[in-house]
């Protein structure tokens, strides 16, 4: 924030003038903006495990049968956790790199078979996202919790069309079947009884041949 008014004032100099009135507009609504997202980052830290209890506890009601057949709740707490930290440090950097960053790294992990897993986290995150005491600085930390899950389930989305796509190129069963038998000379088709289909029993097993 200091380098941003520091950048102000040495423009203002250059152009040998003083600071505008909207320059100055500017950068105090700069600074409000930083200050909500510190105060954001700040209660997200110190109310973390709170918030994450709240979060599980409301989780539990709606996915009450899954949870219990699934992962962990401690792995599942760690996870969210994990979360909030990412979002705490683009609440401070401004940007959702360190985000982008980890859902990248750990792209297949998330997403091998966790489609779950994604709407519980993306559900908690709603959870703390709707959590009153976040209120005064809701605005500042749902931009990167609405990130987080949106980028959260796009990777979900991604997974299911690749599932979907490598599903559809697997070719029915007479089609392979047809692909091999024009692979045959037409020299080994010749060879074939003529009468096979109703003699099949003769030709495998000896049986006696039927006219």
């Amino acid at each position: 924030m200091e380098t941003s008014i520091t950048g102000a004032i040495a423009k203002a100099k250059a152009e040998n003038r003083f600071v505008s009135d909207r320059e100055l507009q500017a950068e105090e609504e700069r600074l409000k903006q930083y200050l909500a997202r510190l105060e954001a980052a700040s209660l997200l830290f110190n109310q973390a495990q709170s918030l994450i209890d709240a979060a599980l506890e409301a989780l539990e009601q709606k996915f009450s049968h899954e949870a219990a057949t699934s992962e962990s709740q401690e792995k599942f707490r760690l996870e969210i956790e994990n979360y909030l930290h990412l979002i705490q440090y683009s609440l401070v950097t401004n940007s959702t790199a360190a985000i982008d960053a980890h859902l990248s790294d750990r792209k297949d992990e998330i997403t091998e078979g966790l489609n779950l897993s994604v709407d519980w986290i993306v559900e908690a995150l709603n959870c703390i996202k709707a959590d009153r005491r976040l209120s005064e600085n809701a605005a500042a930390a749902n931009i990167y919790i609405d990130y987080t899950s949106d980028a959260l389930l796009r990777l979900k989305e991604n997974q299911n069309k690749e599932e979907n796509s490598a599903t559809s190129t697997v070719k029915p069963f007479w089609e392979r079947l047809a692909e091999i038998g024009a692979q045959v000379p037409e020299s080994e088709w010749a060879k074939i009884p003529r009468d096979l289909a109703t003699n099949f029993e003769h030709y495998t097993y000896g049986a006696p041949k039927e006219e």
